[in-house]
Formats: C-alpha cells, structure tokens, sequence
C-alpha cells in the first residue's frame, strides 16, 4: 500500500468523524492490523527486504502525520493559532515540522525499530490568538504551543496503554549517540 492509501484507510478505520477524541486508541488498532498485513506478506515471501522496510517505515510516517494532525487539531482548540510578525510587519503562522532521522529517515524501519525525530517550527517569537473572534482560549507563546504540540504527538505515539503503543519515539539523538554531548 502507498502511504495515500493507508492514510485513506486509518480515515476509514476512524470513521465519519475526523479526528475523534480516540485517534491514539485508533492508531494502535491501524498499527496492529497493518503489521499483521505485512508481516504476512514478508512471511509468504511476497515482497523483498527492501519492500517490506519501505512499507514500514510508511506505516510510521502515516502515524505520524496523523497523530500530528491530531495534535495540531487539539491545541488549536484549545490555544489558538500560533503566529509571528516578520521584520516587515507581516503576520505569519509558526509552522511546525517533524524530521525523521535513522532508520525511519533512511526507509530502513524494521519490526522492532523505533522512531528518531527531530521537531522544529519557524519561530518561537510571538503567540497563539483566536482561530474564530469569537473563541475563547488560553493564549501561550509559540514557544510554549510547539513545546506542547512536541509533547503530544510523541506521547499519541509512543505512550504505552492497555492497546500498546504505535513506536517508541526517541528526541535525544546525539552526534556520538550516548557517549555524545
């Protein structure tokens, strides 16, 4: 499957509702019921090395663009949009990024992989207001919001529930790994 396709299939498996308040319960479900999908056909012989870590490391993407969605979708409800103003008094928003590093950068994601990220956004200068006028919300600055979006999207992922967990995350990614500073 293309990741459009599983992306497609996780918005099927949560039904007509978006972004349901169970999305991290969801994506264990979709996570489990794919890796059973490809490691049967690893099983069978079907597909090459190569294929199967491509379709891997495109399930973790999927997860993570949906749990980024999420996310995204949660604080902004609660905290509004981040936005900054730019040195010629222009309003942007903060734009958020996840960067896939080791094996899921590298397309290389095997069964027991788990996922090294980087998050950056464009700026921490400024803060959240009101999608709507009329909304009510607790305004952070854009440092606070992307602290909290970081926080939350690795926790939808890597926190273990009763259903398990998506993958396990790792932030600390060092140039020596632990022995570097």
């Amino acid at each position: 499957k293309t990741q459009d396709v599983l992306y497609r299939d996780f918005y099927t498996l949560a039904g007509t509702d978006t972004l349901p308040e169970n999305t991290p319960a969801l994506l264990r479900q979709f996570k489990k019921r794919e890796y059973i999908r490809i490691g049967l056909r690893d099983l069978m012989g079907r597909v090459t090395l190569a294929e199967n870590v491509e379709s891997l490391s495109d399930l973790a993407d999927v997860c993570l663009q949906v749990a980024y969605e999420f996310s995204l979708d949660k604080l902004k409800r609660a905290h509004g949009v981040p936005v900054f103003t730019d040195e010629q008094d222009q309003e942007w928003e903060s734009e958020f990024a996840i960067l896939s590093m080791g094996k899921l950068g590298g397309r290389e994601l095997n069964y027991s992989s788990d996922i090294d990220l980087i998050y950056i956004y464009t700026s921490s200068a400024g803060m959240t207001r009101p999608e709507n006028p009329d909304d009510s919300i607790r305004s952070l600055s854009n440092h606070e919001f992307h602290s909290k979006l970081g926080q939350l999207i690795t926790k939808t992922i890597h926190e273990i529930t009763a259903e398990g967990s998506v993958f396990r995350v790792v932030l600390e990614l060092r140039p020596q790994g632990n022995s570097g500073g």
